[in-house]
C-alpha cells in the first residue's frame, strides 16, 4: 500500500494510492463479482460509514468497505452501497465472509459496525454474528496489546489524539483525512471524496495489521520464551494467537509493501511453517497456536440424536453404564451462565467445576476450553448457550432448560440420577469445589491472612473446617441456624439415596454431619462478613434482626454525580425543588445551580458532591411520590445505601431529617477533603480479581512500600470488582503489578480525593464523633444495613458510632447484597442519579429485577 501523495494536501494524510481505487458496487451483478473476490481473500478489513444521527439511535450503515487482500490480486477495496443493493443479497455475501475460517477479518471496534450493519439490513442473524465472527482481530485490542503490555519495539502509543486515526499516525507517519466522517452518507450519489476516505478507512487497517506483524516479528523469539506462561483463558493470548496465525496465512508485506515474506497455503490448521524472507536475510522456524484448531476427540455419530435440538441426555457420561446406573464419581463442567448451579451441586457434595467468566467476543475461546477441559477431565458440560449446542461441539454435553438455580438443581438430578447422600451434603468447598480435610483445624493452628480470617472471628471460634484446595476457612457463624433450616427444607423436596443405592425417606431432623461442619459458610465471601456487634449487641438494637426483605431502595454514593442531574425533577416536582432550596440554605451556595452548571472539576469535589447526591437522591423518592403515588415511594421494606448513600438511606427510613443529614453529609464531605489534603493517598479499582486474590495483591504491594503507605481493600463492590485504598506508593505499586504479577484484567486509577474507607480518613472521624453526638437519631422504620458490618440497626447511638466509624471501614456492599438475596429479596429500586448500583447488582445476580428511579 502506498502513501505517495500529488499534492501539497495529500502530504498531510494517509491514504491509498491512485492505482488503488475503491470499486463502487452497487448493483447485483456487482456484487457477484464482489463476492467472488472476497472468497478469494486471505485478509479482509472491515469498516462502515453512516449519516449523523440523534444520541440515543443505533446508527445504520448506508455504506461497507471491504479491504481484500490476496497474494496474486494484492490489495482490492470494495465500497458497497448499501442503499442501493438488495439486502437479502448482501447478507448473504456477509454470512459466508464471516463464517469463512480461511479468511481473516480486521476491524476496529468492530461490534459497533456488526450492529450497525444489522439496523441496515434489517436482519438479526448478521448481529448474532458477532459472536462467532472467526478468526477475527481488532486493530484496538491489538495495538494496546502490543504497546502497553508487550511494549513492542516500533509500536506506538496513538497519545491524545486517540481513535483509529492517531493509531495510523503514530505508526504509519500520516492522521488519515476524517474531513469527511461526518458528511451526508445517506445521499447520494456518494462523492469522489467520499470513496476516497470510505476508502482508505478500511485499507488502513491491513497497512496497520501489516506493520504490527514486521514489529511483532522482530522480537519473536523473545515472546515464544514466555508464550507457555500466559494462561489460556487471558484475552492476551487471542492477540498472540492472532498474531501467529496471521504470520503462517498471510503473505503480507514487511514495513512497506514492497517487501514481502514468502508464505505457502492457506490452511491454519498446518503444523509447523518455515518463513524464508524475500533476499535471504533471515529464515527460521514458526511453531503456533492457531486461534481455534478442529477440536480433538469423537466426531458426531449421528447428529440427529446430538444436541442440535438439545436433547435430554447427553450421548455419553463417563460414570454411568448403559443402564444409566452410577458407577463413578459425578463429574460436571458448568459454562459461565451456570456458575451458580455449580455451586448448588457442590453444596450436595457433587464435584461441579466452573469456567471463568469472560467477555461475549471470546465465546468460541469458551467453547473451544470447555470442550478440551470436559474430554481431559472426563466431565459433563452443562450450559445454557444454545449457540454452543447448536454447534455441536461435543456429545458430553446438556442444555440445562430450567432458569432458577433451585429447579436447575432439580432438573439436574433428576436428569442424572444422581445420588443425594446425607453424608455427602457439605462435603465439598462451594467457593472453589475443593474437598475439606476430615476433622477441623483448631483456631491456633490458623493464621488470618492465610485463611482469610477476620481477626475478631480467629479470636472467639474454636475450630475451622479448611478447604483442601484453596486454603479458605470455614466456621459456624451466626447465620448457622438458618442455612441449616433451608439445607433442610431442599432436602425434603430431594430424592435421599442411603447405603446400598436403596431409596430412603429423609429422617425429620438433619444428619449429625450438618451439626459439625460449615454452617452459614456455605456460600462465598461468608469469611469475609465483619459482624463487629454479633456477640455483645444490646437488645435495642436487634428489633430488623429477622426481617425479611421483600422490596429494597438502593441510594449510590460519591461518583455518582454528573453536571445536569435533578434539573428536570426540579422543575416538574415542586417538592424536589424545595429539597433543593432548603438544602442550599444549610450550604451557603446554590446547590440545584452546581448540579445543573458544574463546573464538573467542583461538583466531582468530595465536599460538594456528597450534599449534591444526598438531596439528588432524596429529589428522586419525591419524583417517585409525583409519578406513582405516595403508595409506591413507601413500599420499600429494606433501605441501604452505598457508603455516602446510608446517609440517604437513614434519611428514607425516617432515623434522620432532611436538614440534619445536609448538615451531617456535609461535614462528612469536607471532612474528608481535609483528610485527604493532609496526606497525600489514594485508590485503585481492580477489575477480574477475587477478593483474595486482591487481598494477596494488597499484601504484596505493603510489603514493598511499607505499612504507613501500604494499601488494602476498601470496598467489596462485587465479585471481581474491589476497590484499593492507601498511600500513593502502594498504590503504583498495586497499578504496577496487578496484572503481570496476578493476572488482573484491568486497573483503574479512581478519580477520588483520598484513601477513602482506611485510616488516613482517622481525622474525619473525630469530626464527624463531635457532629453525630449533637444530632438526633431515631430508630429508623425499616431495617437500614449498614456498610460496616451488612447488619440492620435499630439502636440510634450504635447507628452514630457505625456512620463516624463508616469513613475508615471497607465497604460491605457485596455481603450486604448477598445477604439480602438469600434472605429473599424480591424488587429492588436505585434510586438517585446515574445507574451505578444496578450494574453493581449485575454483577452479582443478573436475574435479579431491579428498577432506576433517576434524577
Amino acid at each position: 500500500m502506498s502513501q505517495k501523495c500529488e499534492s501539497q494536501d495529500d502530504h498531510k494524510y494517509w491514504h491509498i494510492a491512485e492505482a488503488e481505487a475503491p470499486l463502487l458496487i452497487s448493483t447485483d451483478k456487482e456484487l457477484e463479482n464482489a463476492s467472488a473476490i472476497v472468497s478469494k481473500a486471505l485478509l479482509v478489513g472491515i469498516d462502515c460509514e453512516w449519516p449523523p444521527r440523534d444520541t440515543g439511535h443505533r446508527p445504520t450503515s448506508t455504506v461497507l468497505q471491504l479491504a481484500c487482500w490476496e497474494p496474486s490480486q494484492g490489495l482490492v477495496v470494495l465500497v458497497l452501497d448499501l442503499l442501493a443493493l438488495d439486502a437479502t443479497a448482501t447478507s448473504k455475501v456477509l454470512r459466508s465472509l464471516f463464517s469463512d475460517t480461511n479468511i481473516l477479518k480486521v476491524g476496529y471496534s468492530f461490534k459497533s459496525d456488526v450492529f450497525a450493519l444489522d439496523m441496515a439490513l434489517k436482519s438479526s442473524e448478521i448481529g448474532a454474528s458477532v459472536a462467532i465472527i472467526e478468526p477475527i482481530i481488532d486493530i484496538a485490542s491489538l495495538h494496546g496489546h502490543l504497546y502497553q503490555q508487550l511494549h513492542c519495539p516500533g509500536v506506538h502509543s496513538c497519545g491524545e489524539g486517540g481513535g483509529l486515526s492517531g493509531v495510523v499516525n503514530a505508526n504509519l507517519g500520516h492522521p488519515l483525512d476524517k474531513s469527511q466522517q461526518c458528511s451526508d452518507w445517506g445521499a447520494r450519489p456518494l462523492t469522489a471524496e467520499q470513496l476516497r476516505y470510505a476508502a482508505s478507512d478500511a485499507a488502513c487497517l491491513v497497512a496497520l495489521l501489516s506493520y504490527f506483524m514486521h514489529c511483532w516479528h522482530q522480537r519473536q523469539e523473545e515472546l515464544d520464551e514466555n508464550i507457555e506462561k500466559i494462561p489460556v483463558e487471558n484475552s492476551t493470548m487471542n492477540s498472540i494467537n492472532l498474531i501467529k496465525l496471521c504470520q503462517t496465512k498471510l503473505d503480507v508485506a514487511a514495513k512497506d509493501w514492497g517487501e514481502r515474506w514468502e508464505l505457502t497455503g492457506r490452511n491454519q490448521y498446518q503444523g509447523r511453517k518455515k518463513i524464508q524472507r524475500t533476499g535471504g536475510l533471515f529464515q527460521h522456524d514458526l511453531v503456533y497456536d492457531p486461534l481455534s484448531p478442529p477440536l480433538k476427540g469423537k466426531k458426531m455419530k449421528n447428529k440427529k440424536t446430538a444436541m442440535l435440538e438439545f436433547s435430554a441426555f447427553p450421548q455419553t457420561v463417563p460414570w454411568m453404564d448403559s443402564e444409566k446406573e452410577i458407577i463413578s464419581t459425578p463429574l460436571f463442567l458448568a459454562d459461565v451462565m451456570l456458575q451458580g448451579l455449580a455451586r448448588q451441586l457442590r453444596l450436595w457434595g457433587f464435584n461441579a467445576e466452573a469456567v471463568e467468566c469472560v467477555s461475549k467476543t471470546e465465546r468460541h475461546i469458551v467453547h473451544r476450553q470447555l470442550v478440551e477441559r470436559a474430554e481431559i477431565e472426563g466431565r459433563v458440560i452443562l450450559t445454557r448457550d444454545a449457540i454452543f449446542m447448536r454447534r455441536n461441539l461435543s456429545d458430553q454435553a446438556y442444555f440445562v432448560k430450567t432458569e432458577n438455580k433451585r429447579g436447575q438443581l432439580e432438573e439436574i438430578v433428576e436428569i442424572f440420577r444422581l445420588p443425594v447422600m446425607q453424608t455427602a451434603l457439605l462435603s465439598r468447598c462451594a467457593r472453589c469445589n475443593g474437598e475439606f480435610g476430615e476433622t477441623p483445624v483448631p483456631a491456633n493452628q490458623l493464621t488470618a491472612e492465610e485463611h482469610g480470617i477476620p481477626v475478631g472471628v480467629l479470636e472467639r471460634v474454636n475450630e475451622f473446617w479448611v478447604c483442601l484446595g484453596c486454603k479458605k476457612a470455614y466456621w459456624q457463624g451466626s447465620m448457622y441456624e438458618r442455612a441449616m433450616e433451608r439445607l433442610g427444607e431442599a432436602l425434603q423436596s430431594l430424592t435421599v439415596t442411603g447405603g446400598g443405592g436403596k431409596n430412603t425417606d429423609l429422617e425429620p431432623r438433619l444428619p449429625p454431619i450438618l451439626q459439625s461442619k460449615i454452617g452459614v459458610a456455605i456460600r462465598r465471601n461468608t469469611v469475609r462478613r465483619v459482624n463487629i456487634h454479633a456477640s455483645a449487641r444490646p437488645a435495642s438494637d436487634t428489633k430488623f434482626d429477622d426481617y425479611v426483605p421483600k422490596v429494597a431502595f438502593f441510594f449510590p454514593g460519591q461518583g455518582a454525580q454528573t453536571v445536569g442531574m435533578a434539573q428536570e425533577v426540579a422543575a416538574q416536582v415542586p417538592a424536589a425543588k424545595e429539597l433543593f432550596d432548603r438544602a442550599s440554605e444549610i450550604l451557603g451556595y446554590d446547590l440545584l445551580k452546581m448540579c445543573g452548571e458544574g463546573p464538573k472539576e467542583k461538583l466531582d469535589s468530595t465536599a460538594i458532591s456528597q450534599p449534591a447526591i444526598y438531596v439528588a437522591s432524596l429529589a428522586a423518592i419525591e419524583k417517585l411520590k409525583a409519578e406513582q403515588g405516595e403508595e409506591a415511594a413507601a413500599k420499600a421494606n429494606v433501605a441501604c445505601g452505598l457508603s455516602l448513600g446510608e446517609y440517604t438511606a437513614l434519611a428514607y427510613a425516617g432515623a434522620l431529617s432532611f436538614e440534619d443529614g445536609v448538615r451531617l453529609v456535609k461535614l462528612r464531605g469536607e471532612s474528608m477533603q481535609a483528610a485527604a489534603d493532609a496526606k497525600p493517598s489514594g485508590m485503585v479499582s481492580v477489575i477480574g480479581l477475587s477478593s483474595d486474590k486482591v487481598a494477596e495483591l494488597c499484601a504484596a504491594a505493603t510489603a514493598e512500600v511499607g505499612e504507613e503507605k501500604g494499601v488494602r481493600i476498601a470496598n467489596f463492590l462485587c465479585n471481581g470488582n474491589y476497590a484499593v485504598s492507601g498511600g500513593i506508593e502502594g498504590c503504583e505499586v498495586v497499578e504496577r503489578i496487578a496484572k503481570p504479577d496476578f493476572k488482573a484484567r484491568m486497573t483503574v486509577r479512581l478519580a477520588v480525593a483520598g484513601a477513602f474507607h482506611t485510616a488516613y480518613m482517622q481525622p474525619a472521624v473525630e469530626k464527624l464523633q463531635e457532629a453525630l453526638a449533637a444530632t438526633t437519631i431515631s430508630s429508623p422504620r425499616i431495617p437500614v444495613i449498614s456498610n460496616v458490618d451488612a447488619l440492620p440497626h435499630s439502636d440510634p447511638e450504635i447507628i452514630k458510632e457505625i456512620l463516624a466509624r463508616q469513613v475508615t471501614s471497607p465497604v460491605q456492599w457485596e455481603n450486604t447484597v448477598q445477604t439480602l438475596l438469600d434472605r429473599g429479596l424480591e424488587q429492588s429500586y436505585e434510586i438517585g442519579p446515574n445507574k451505578v448500583i444496578a450494574g453493581i447488582m449485575k454483577r452479582i445476580n443478573k436475574t435479579h429485577p431491579i428498577e432506576n428511579i433517576t434524577v
